[in-house]
C-alpha cells in the first residue's frame, strides 16, 4: 500500500496534540499553545520513520523513549526535573495506551487502509475525517475522566479547621496531587486555600504588621516556570475524612493564585489524608 508523507505527518502530529493535551489534562497542568504545537511537530515528523528500515527491537525502545523524551521536553519543560518527569511518564503511559489499542486493532480486524511499521501508524483516510475522529476520541477520553472523578469525588474531600491564635474556620476541602507543595525546610503540611479563607482566619490586611512573623512563600512549580506563593504558618488545623481526624502541627497555608472551585476553598496533599 502506498504511504503519502503528508497524511502521515498530519496524521501523527493530530494525534499527539491530542495525547499532549490528554496528558496536560490528566496531570491539570497548561502547556504554552507554541510549545504543544512545536512538540505534536515534531512527533508528527518522526513518523516518517516508518519509512526507514525495522531497527532491532532494543534500538528500536530507545527511539521510541527518546522521542516521548523530546515531545514531553519541547512541551512541557521546566526547571525542576521532578515535574518534569512526572509529565514526561504519563505521557509515555498514555502514548502506550494508544500504541497498543491501535495494534489490537491491526491484528484483530486488519482494517483496510492500516500500516504500522517502526511503531508508527498510518492510516489512509482523508485529512477531514481524521480531524473529526481526534476531536471527538479527545471528548469522549474527557467525559468518561469527567465520570470517574466524578465518582471518586466523595472519597476525596475532607473537612479542615484551621487555628491562629484565638480564632478558627472550618472549610471544605479536597485531596488532590495539585498539591504537591513542600515546606522548603521539609517540617511542615502545605494547605493551599483560596484568598477568602485566608482572609476569614487572619483578616482582610495579610500583610499587617502582626503577621509578619507568620509570612512565608512556598514555591510553586509550572509548567512556564516557578512561582512563589504568599503563605503563612498556622497554629494547626485539624483535618476530618470518613469520620476520623488527624491534627497537623504549625502549618502552613498558601494562597492560590487562582480562584477555586465553588464547593470547596483549600486543597492538601492526598499524603495527609493516608495519615488518617
Amino acid at each position: 500500500m502506498t504511504v503519502y508523507a503528508d497524511i502521515l505527518v498530519l496524521l501523527n502530529f493530530l494525534v499527539d496534540y491530542f495525547l499532549l493535551a490528554l496528558t496536560a489534562r490528566l496531570l491539570r497542568r497548561e502547556i504554552r499553545f507554541i510549545r504543544q504545537l512545536a512538540a505534536a511537530f515534531f512527533g508528527g515528523l518522526f513518523s516518517l520513520t516508518i519509512f526507514l528500515p525495522e531497527p532491532p527491537f532494543l534500538l528500536r525502545i530507545i527511539l521510541q523513549v527518546g522521542s516521548c523524551g523530546v515531545i514531553t521536553a519541547i512541551a512541557a519543560f521546566e526547571q525542576k526535573p521532578r515535574p518534569f518527569l512526572r509529565f514526561a511518564a504519563v505521557f509515555f503511559a498514555v502514548s502506550c495506551g494508544y500504541a497498543g489499542g491501535m495494534l489490537a486493532l491491526w491484528h484483530l480486524l486488519h482494517p483496510n487502509g492500516m500500516v504500522i511499521h517502526n511503531s508508527v501508524v498510518y492510516f489512509n483516510i482523508s485529512p477531514l475525517f481524521l480531524i473529526l475522529f481526534s476531536v471527538v476520541s479527545y471528548f469522549i477520553i474527557l467525559l468518561v475522566r469527567g465520570l470517574l472523578e466524578r465518582s471518586a469525588a466523595t472519597a476525596k474531600r475532607c473537612r479542615i479547621t484551621l487555628f491562629a491564635d484565638a480564632k478558627q474556620i472550618d472549610v471544605c476541602a479536597i485531596a488532590d496531587t495539585g498539591n504537591s507543595l513542600e515546606d522548603v525546610f521539609g517540617i511542615s503540611e502545605v494547605i493551599i486555600v483560596d484568598i477568602a479563607a485566608a482572609k476569614a482566619l487572619l483578616g482582610d490586611d495579610l500583610h499587617a504588621e502582626n503577621l509578619r512573623h507568620r509570612y512565608r512563600t512556598v514555591p510553586c512549580a509550572t509548567v512556564s516556570g516557578t512561582v512563589l506563593l504568599d503563605a503563612w504558618r498556622c497554629d494547626k488545623a485539624h483535618v476530618v475524612a470518613d469520620g476520623r481526624c488527624v491534627e497537623l502541627r504549625s502549618p502552613i497555608i498558601a494562597v492560590s493564585k487562582t480562584p477555586l472551585d465553588d464547593d470547596y476553598s483549600a486543597i492538601i496533599n492526598p499524603k495527609t489524608i493516608d495519615l488518617l
